[in-house]
């Protein structure tokens, strides 16, 4: 199974004539199996087009294809985007987009209640999914904008696994955070991905592609460049699409300046570009 988009073009003005595409011509296919990251250089697009795929944003022509989903311009044909946002749900970079209600546990019970459950079945999905990311219960009644920036976004995420929906997409992740948050983060990405969730992460850290994921999309004005695995961008094309190189690449290439038989084929953490130095040394 995968998210599918078929020759699919979004404009903020469809109605001008001489209207400007953010994105254009978007034929991909996301194997759900697999994380995805969706890179390029801000103002490519990227935004934009998460925002098509749970239909936030309506295709001005194209498609988006998911499991029973199809997403088009045509209001009449899309009945079911509510049930489609409870399947793909969107991390956004800034939680304070998402949070809005007085205490942490009524703003994460929000989404089970607007999908329809009652308040004792909301209530226990939202504990459930703060407890999934370590909030206890001293966060419940507190306001969500009193609690630090990795703490509001955990909150956000938790207002999305409280749904359970089987995608979901974050945008910048990373972004702003120490490493400590950042190892953090990778840990419940790995225990998401360890129960069935699919996740696509939308990104300006190449070391987050690169370590963690296994499909990567680059769209540079608003359209595809590559699609493909991050060591193959990493390993030839990077440099093509203005792209930062990850740490482990850059120690590689500066270790294949004195062994040319050293490439990210057998050597692929940190540790091992460690282990390698130390051994030359010797």
């Amino acid at each position: 199974m995968s998210l599918r988009t078929n020759s699919l073009f979004f404009s903020y003005t469809p109605k001008n004539k001489d209207k400007i595409y953010a994105i254009r011509d978007i034929n991909i296919d996301i194997p759900l199996d697999k994380t995805t990251a969706i890179v390029g250089k801000t103002g490519s697009g990227k935004s934009t087009l998460i925002q098509t795929f749970n239909a936030l944003l309506l295709p001005t022509e194209g498609s988006v294809e998911v499991a029973n989903f199809v997403v088009t311009n045509n209001r009449r044909k899309n009945k079911a985007n509510k049930d489609l946002r409870k399947y793909i749900g969107i991390v956004f970079q800034f939680p304070e987009y998402q949070l809005f209600e007085e205490t942490v546990l009524t703003d994460v019970k929000f989404g089970p209640k607007n999908f329809g459950d009652s308040d004792e079945v909301a209530t226990k999905k939202a504990k459930v999914a703060l407890s999934m990311l370590g909030i206890d219960e001293s966060y419940y009644e507190r306001s969500p904008f009193e609690l630090s920036g990795g703490e509001r976004r955990k909150v956000a995420l938790a207002g999305i696994l409280a749904i359970d929906p089987d995608i979901i997409i974050f945008d910048e992740p990373t972004a702003g955070l120490d490493n400590k948050s950042v190892d953090e983060l990778l840990d419940i990405f790995t225990n998401l991905r360890k129960i069935g969730k699919t996740i696509i992460v939308v990104t300006h850290d190449m070391n987050l592609v690169y370590d963690f994921c296994e499909n990567v999309v680059v769209l540079e004005n608003g359209q595809v460049v590559y699609q493909g695995s991050p060591k193959s961008l990493f390993s030839c094309n990077s440099q093509l699409f203005s792209l930062n190189l990850p740490n482990i690449v850059k120690i590689i290439y500066e270790i294949s300046k004195y062994n040319s038989n050293i490439s990210n084929s057998n050597i692929k953490t940190l540790e091992e570009a460690i282990q390698f130095i130390k051994e030359v040394k010797k």
